[in-house]
């Protein structure tokens, strides 16, 4: 079952998601971290995604009528981005070098 979901998440992440190398700014100077995010109009969808692999949810207002609200399933826990990559990495396949990249560079 496992299997299944790690898959399914995998082909959320190559065709609705981007992974990458975020930068912020604090007190201490400029941080790196990890950051996956896939975004869709379902919100059940982004509650699976929480339920199964952890992270947080946000959402767009739409700017015109005709635009639909958008939600964000994020992970910028570098735990959980690691956990999630690790996790969904042998299914990928648009995504595979991003995911190989951000595991690599900020471990």
């Amino acid at each position: 079952m496992r299997e299944r979901t790690n898959a399914y998440a995998a082909g959320l992440l190559d065709a609705e998601g981007c992974v990458g190398i975020g930068r912020s700014r604090s007190r201490a100077g400029i941080n790196y971290s990890a950051r996956t995010r896939i975004a869709n109009k379902s919100s059940q969808l982004i509650k699976w995604l929480i339920s199964n692999f952890g992270g947080y949810r946000s959402k767009s207002t739409p700017v015109k009528e005709t635009h639909s609200v958008c939600y964000f399933w994020n992970l910028s826990s570098e735990t959980h981005n690691q956990r999630f990559l690790v996790s969904v990495f042998p299914y990928l396949r648009a995504k595979k070098k991003q995911a190989e990249t951000d595991r690599k560079s900020v471990v």
